[in-house]
């Protein structure tokens, strides 16, 4: 373990190298040009510092101790002595010469340099420089008002005096933005790419893909490792560009090299205002525009690897990209891709986009998959203090906001646009119960919109919910208003969407109005394993509506059954199989002794309905992609809707087979079981499952949609349960 010592405590242990002798009393100034520094970077090079010493005997020499302390961490690389890698020069006149012992870690924002000769010029001046100093700029807040400011003083034998020792080296300001054209999407069809990887080929053949855009926030925060600022270091600036929420099993494909704004063609997929290109690029001496490429090998944080595309000589012409590189996804539907900067322009602020492009195969559930995506400069790292081995640069995990600012485009039509339906929403319902109201949140651009929603309460709390408190791009939510907890009277609150700085916010006020306590009613009838089946006799059926309270009794054309399940807004039964053959019968239900109006029921003489998570492996678990069913084994469907008497057919894929059984479940009246034995042969995947059941010469009626999972064909199977 070190102990560090403080600043006071430091000097006073280095004065004990000084030469015990009468001195000289020099004055002293510090100055820097302070540099712009990354807000998000843990090891910034700062300004260097020069230290000027007038008014000294001339060729006086001695021993001297320099402290250099700063408001942030000292983030250089050091050794395993603490020794640090900043460099110390001193001019006696003819010239810098580095000054050995190095600059020794004393504190993680203390630095010094023990018994330094130093010796005055014919004239009796010195000039001390502080080179290659990197400092944690994340520890400052950014403009206005960040500096990484340094504080140094010089003694010993020659007493140097430093009458101005605070100075600024570095001004914060954040430096990585970025923007999205769209979001990646995948439906049940699937995303196909052409033979020919290439560009062009995913260009001209229409391939699903959406374009990034990174910029900087000021003219040379994004530099190659060649740059002046990049001195030692492990790579120039990266890019990592992070994925998730894609369909397991894609692939993305990105450029290998990315030809920047200002290069002789820009690279870009054509959805962001500039013309789709892979990009053409020039080098020129002293670097002439924006260069990325893409880093093979890389790690999750953007450290190691090696670029695969290195400009050529200035002057050896113009160079056009076309070539992609795939990125596989991984089973969590997550990928990453890191670029490096291999040029950029000094004196401008730069931008660059690139398009990912998408595959992947049909995907059978029905599913579809939407990707989300963030920016950030890279390595990315949590290392904040002097390291022997963490990378440099390296940055904290800091996401890039939008660029839309700087670049000027904030209003175009390819980014996201976030609308509502109303800005009003007036509800009146009676007392003791919640209701749900479809509200329509919309994004009218085409860029990706990520959302996040708010409520206020001016009056009461609690009643007001979405069934989403935030999401990606629009759709249809559910507005929840709870009177169970209210009495009768007018409660307001406001609903606040913000979908971020491009596609803007929006309010709704909510208006409720309470009235008096309601009485029961039925509000529909469907069969219990899906609400778009139709009740069937022998099946269990679900009565749903509101104010249901114990005890409660329900009866079909006068023969009461007993109830399944009760709660205040559902009540489960099953309907006599004695109604086979009916077109319909009248229910009575009776809540707490009070007796609805009788409601005329429609039957179905079969309507055929899977439970959620109602396909179950042999093994008893649920059928999925975590669980599949293997080929040849055995898979239970639990549905209701079923009778003994139509032909009953399983579609797996669109294809029908027989079951090897149908029949009750055990121990849960009113559901069916069918046993699926599956070919030993079957193509291996997601599909789409289907119960379906038909009377003799007329048409099957099927079920909705569910899925089935199938896995490699196992070695041997449970024996096939015999047809009924």
């Amino acid at each position: 373990m070190y102990r560090f010592l403080s600043p006071v405590a430091a000097v006073a242990a280095l004065l004990s190298f000084s030469q015990a002798r009468a001195v000289t009393t020099l004055t002293c100034s510090a100055t820097s040009t302070p540099l712009i520094v990354h807000s998000e970077g843990l090891t910034e090079a700062v300004g260097d510092i020069v230290i000027d010493c007038s008014g000294g005997t001339p060729g006086e020499s001695g021993l001297d101790n320099v402290i250099l302390n700063l408001n942030v961490n000292v983030t250089n690389r050091i050794d395993a002595a603490r020794d640090t890698d900043i460099v110390l020069t001193v001019d006696s006149g003819s010239g810098p010469v580095q000054v050995s012992p190095p600059g020794m870690l004393m504190s993680p924002t203390t630095v010094a340099w023990n018994g330094v000769p130093l010796t005055l010029s014919p004239s009796g001046t010195i000039e001390l420089v502080i080179a290659n100093l990197r400092a944690n700029a994340t520890q400052v807040t950014p403009m206005p008002g960040g500096y990484v400011v340094a504080d140094v003083s010089v003694s010993g034998s020659t007493a140097l005096s430093v009458n101005q020792s605070n100075v600024i080296v570095a001004t914060v300001t954040p430096s990585l933005f970025s923007n999205f054209s769209s979001s990646l999407i995948c439906g049940q069809s699937g995303a196909r790419v052409p033979q020919n990887l290439s560009f062009a080929s995913f260009i001209a053949a229409h391939a699903v893909f959406t374009t990034t855009r990174v910029t900087e926030g000021w003219a040379a925060a994004l530099t190659s490792r060649n740059d002046v600022a990049n001195f030692d270091a492990d790579s120039g600036h990266r890019i990592l560009v992070t994925y998730s929420g894609l369909a397991p099993g894609a692939t993305l494909y990105v450029p290998i090299a990315v030809a920047g704004a200002d290069a002789v063609q820009p690279t870009a997929g054509g959805d962001f205002g500039v013309p789709a290109s892979g990009g053409k690029y020039a080098p020129i001496a002293g670097g002439g525009s924006l260069l990325l490429s893409l880093v093979s090998n890389a790690d999750a944080t953007g450290a190691g690897g090696t670029p695969l595309y290195l400009p050529g000589a200035p002057g050896s012409g113009t160079v056009s990209f076309d070539e992609l590189s795939a990125i596989p996804v991984t089973a969590s539907g997550t990928a990453y891709a890191v670029y490096e900067v291999m040029d950029a322009s000094d004196s401008t602020i730069e931008s660059a986009q690139f398009p990912t492009f998408l595959a992947v195969a049909p995907i059978y559930t029905g599913v579809s998959y939407q990707g989300n995506e963030t920016v950030m400069l890279a390595p990315v790292s949590t290392v904040g203090v002097a390291s022997l081995a963490a990378p440099v640069p390296r940055f904290i995990q800091t996401i890039a906001p939008s660029d839309c600012g700087i670049v000027g485009d904030c209003g175009a039509s390819y980014f996201p646009h976030l609308a509502v339906e109303s800005s009003t929403l007036a509800i009146t319902q009676p007392m003791g119960i919640s209701e749900a109201t479809p509200f329509e949140l919309d994004n009218t651009g085409t860029g990706l919109m990520n959302w996040t929603s708010s409520i206020t309460y001016q009056n009461g709390s609690g009643w007001l919910s979405l069934n989403e408190s935030s999401g990606l791009d629009g759709g249809v939510l559910t507005v929840n208003t709870d009177a169970r907890v209210l009495s009768p009277g007018t409660y307001r609150a406001s609903i606040s969407f913000d979908g971020g700085p491009v596609a803007g916010a929006a309010q709704v006020a909510v208006t409720l109005t309470v009235t008096g306590a309601s009485t029961p009613a039925i509000a529909s009838v469907s069969g219990a394993a899906n609400a778009a089946s139709r009740a069937t006799p022998g099946s269990l059926a679900v009565i749903a509506g509101n104010q249901f309270a114990a005890p409660v009794i329900v009866s079909f054309d006068g023969a009461p059954v007993p109830a399944q399940y009760i709660s205040d807004q559902q009540v489960n039964v099953v309907v006599p199989v004695g109604l086979s053959g009916r077109a319909s019968t009248q229910l009575v239900l009776s809540s707490n002794g009070v007796s609805l109006a009788p409601y005329t029921l429609q039957l179905a003489a079969f309507s055929p309905a899977i439970f959620e998570n109602g396909v179950l492996n042999h093994d008893g678990s649920v059928n999925g992609t975590a669980h599949p069913s293997p080929a040849g084994a055995n898979v239970i469907i639990r549905t209701t809707g079923l009778t003994s008497l139509g032909t009953v057919t399983v579609r797996v894929g669109g294809v029908p087979l027989r079951p090897a059984s149908v029949g009750p479940a055990p121990g849960s009246p009113g559901v069916q079981q069918v046993t699926l034995t599956l070919p030993e042969r079957q193509q291996h995947g997601q599909f789409l499952l289907q119960v379906c059941e038909a009377a003799a010469l007329g048409q099957p009626v099927c079920s909705p949609f569910s899925s089935l999972t199938i896995g490699a064909e196992s070695g041997a199977h449970e024996r096939s349960v015999p047809r009924r």
